[in-house]
């Protein structure tokens, strides 16, 4: 039995030996690991400040990128629409030039269809005309030749009327 107490005081000293020892390793290990967690705490800070502080510049870049372009855009923008207007209204002032010239056109269509009226019109008056006049000329030569012939046979108390006749046409030849 003594040799049993013996062990169980050896079991008791390292068993008091070992918690201190291992008290102290434990409290060592968690000492180390608060620093090391620390240190991994701060490098992580580090490295995610340097990582937003990258991202920002380079979304900074890309924002000023994207804000030159789109000035650029809209500076194009405004040059198309400032054509467009212009264009515009050289359309409109081409349109009004047709309008005039068209207006023109048929004013001129218009007078020529009536100086045409006035031509066939006086054409056919000057036809008229010579034709009555030609007629008239043929009443009066028909009735001076009709007075020549009474009065000439009158005169001449009673010749032939053929010879009467013949006389009208060689008057009428001269």
């Amino acid at each position: 039995m003594q040799e049993q107490i013996q062990y169980a005081q050896i079991f008791m000293e390292m068993d008091v030996f070992s918690k201190s020892d291992l008290s102290a390793m434990f409290k060592d290990i968690h000492t180390q690991y608060e620093k090391l967690a620390t240190k991994n705490m701060q490098n992580g800070k580090e490295w995610y400040k340097s990582l937003f502080t990258a991202l920002g510049k380079q979304l900074q870049e890309l924002e000023d990128t994207q804000n030159s372009h789109v000035s650029a855009v809209q500076d194009t923008i405004n040059k198309l629409e400032n054509e467009l207007r212009i264009t515009k209204s050289e359309m409109a002032r081409y349109l009004i030039e047709y309008q005039d010239l068209l207006n023109v056109k048929m004013a001129l269509d218009i007078d020529i269809a009536a100086y045409r009226k006035l031509l066939e019109g006086k054409d056919e008056e000057e036809e008229r005309k010579r034709r009555w006049l030609m007629k008239k000329k043929e009443r009066k030569r028909k009735k001076g030749a009709k007075e020549e012939f009474e009065d000439s046979k009158k005169e001449e108390g009673g010749e032939s009327e053929g010879e009467d006749v013949q006389e009208t046409k060689d008057e009428k030849k001269n």
